[in-house]
């Protein structure tokens, strides 16, 4: 992401995410790389955190990996190849939403890796940009599934107001089956 003007790079970023989403390749279930051009005065990891609580509340996306100057470098980006600092690395970070039954919240996000501008630009662990993320057991974090919501697929059987005053529906056809079958 770069700073499109005087506002702060969460506003930067969520503007460019808002841009994005409008184009006709728009796909969240791609691989994403977002790139912090410039420090913050927010450290690292907390940046992460917000950026993907945006991508996950925005599309839910969930293969990104965000790429932020070193926290004690406080250099921009373009910066970090003509200075010599012992701080010369940009931190690799990912997040991953069903973790320990955390269930898509953004709590922690986990340094990956850190490229290492010394000597040879390297690094540092060459773990893997993109793990699984999405587990094969959820560990009790409900799954939102979605039909088409019309007769034969979905038909409405009955619908109450549960103790809590929201509204629940009993519901039946063709995709419903479909999905118990699979439960």
């Amino acid at each position: 992401m770069w700073n499109e003007g005087a506002g702060s790079l969460n506003e930067t970023f969520e503007n460019q995410l808002e841009n994005l989403k409008e184009n006709t390749s728009w796909n969240p279930r791609g691989r994403f790389l977002v790139v912090a051009t410039e420090s913050s005065n927010e450290p690292g990891h907390l940046l992460a955190a917000h950026i993907y609580s945006v991508l996950w509340q925005v599309a839910r996306i969930v293969n990104v990996v965000v790429l932020i100057p070193d926290q004690f470098a406080h250099l921009p980006l373009y910066a970090l190849n003509n200075t010599k600092t012992s701080a010369d690395r940009l931190n690799l970070y990912t997040w991953f939403p069903f973790k320990l039954g955390i269930c898509g919240e953004v709590q922690d996000v986990i340094l990956l890796d850190e490229w290492v501008f010394e000597n040879n630009v390297t690094f540092l662990h060459n773990t893997y940009m993109y793990p699984a993320k999405v587990p094969n057991n959820f560990k009790g974090c409900p799954i939102k599934l979605g039909t088409v919501g019309i007769d034969p697929y979905v038909i409405m059987t009955e619908n109450f107001t549960q103790n809590d005053g929201s509204s629940a529906y009993e519901v039946t056809g063709l995709s419903v089956e479909e999905l118990k079958l699979v439960y």
